[in-house]
């Protein structure tokens, strides 16, 4: 992954159990002291052409300065250069509360400058859309990791990993190897770790494609839908509640392509079902979806 100049900061993690970045100088016992963040991870994956820029002008001019004024730093975006799924970004954003992360959209709404900034990307044309898909995950830092250390400010390349587990007894016990001790390795051996993130609750997430046909109406509106997750964690079943017509089945489409991790009944992966509210503006992108809860175990 290639730093990018107009970066303040970066990072990046991914994985259903754990993930890990290196690339900072090591802050040793001040990092462990310090307060635990929460992380939202959001990946662009993009084709080869006019995305690549809009995308990049988004992140310097739009998105970056309006997560500053919010005080959300520091911010790092990645992009991949090697594999398969090139080109994609990586923006992975800090908060002291999950509940920010929650609500960021919505604050970045209300951010004139943010929004006349993102213009281009934020209300893309379907026929020209900024992207081909984006995804966002929820994370909370390691007790041993709890905090961003930004790298130095040169170019570097970054190592992603991830790892994932086959248990809820194994992914805890691998997350405890880390905060008892391999963490402690890494930068004892010269490796510079960035960030350390659990992932919570959502693994997977595909956003709803706008219909052509909503759009051209003005229509706007939430969708709410009713969800039956497998004890793997994956929708076998999501229906329509309530909501514009014209909404409901691209909410279903997006929303059934979706992954939570499994949910624990007594330490045993169950069977659930929720609500899910998708919305919808007539700016072409929609928020995040959100998950009600309780959801009640099958």
């Amino acid at each position: 992954m290639e730093r990018r100049e107009f970066v303040k900061s970066a990072l990046v993690t991914a994985g259903m159990a754990s993930g890990v970045a290196f690339g900072a100088e090591p802050e040793g016992k001040a990092v462990a002291e310090a307060r635990q963040e929460f992380y939202q991870l959001r990946t662009y994956s993009l084709r080869t052409g006019p995305q690549l820029a809009l995308a990049q002008g988004y992140f310097e001019r739009a998105l970056i300065p309006a997560l500053n004024r919010l005080e959300m730093g520091p911010v790092g975006a990645f992009k991949l250069d090697i594999g398969p799924e090139t080109p994609t970004y990586y923006v992975l954003i800090p908060a002291t509360s999950a509940e920010a992360l929650v609500a960021l959209d919505t604050r970045l709404g209300k951010d004139t400058e943010y929004v006349k900034a993102a213009s281009g990307f934020r209300d893309a044309p379907a026929s020209a859309p900024a992207f081909v898909r984006t995804e966002r995950t929820l994370l909370s830092a390691f007790a041993g990791w709890p905090k961003v250390v930004a790298p130095k400010k040169e170019k570097r390349i970054f190592q992603l990993r991830t790892y994932e587990s086959p248990s809820q007894v194994a992914h805890a016990r691998k997350v405890q190897m880390f905060n008892e001790a391999e963490i402690e390795i890494f930068t004892r051996t010269g490796l510079t770790p960035v960030f350390f993130g659990d992932t919570l609750i959502l693994l997977k997430r595909v956003d709803p494609v706008y219909p052509a046909v909503a759009r051209a109406a003005h229509v706007t509106g939430s969708v709410v839908l009713h969800a039956i997750i497998s004890k793997e964690g994956k929708v076998v079943e999501v229906t329509a509640v309530s909501g514009p017509d014209l909404l409901r089945s691209a909410a279903v489409t997006a929303v059934s392509q979706w992954v939570y991790r499994p949910y624990l009944l007594n330490g045993t992966p169950t069977a659930m079902d929720t609500l899910v509210i998708v919305n919808f503006n007539f700016e072409g992108a929609t928020n995040p979806p959100s998950s009600t809860t309780p959801a009640e175990p099958h």
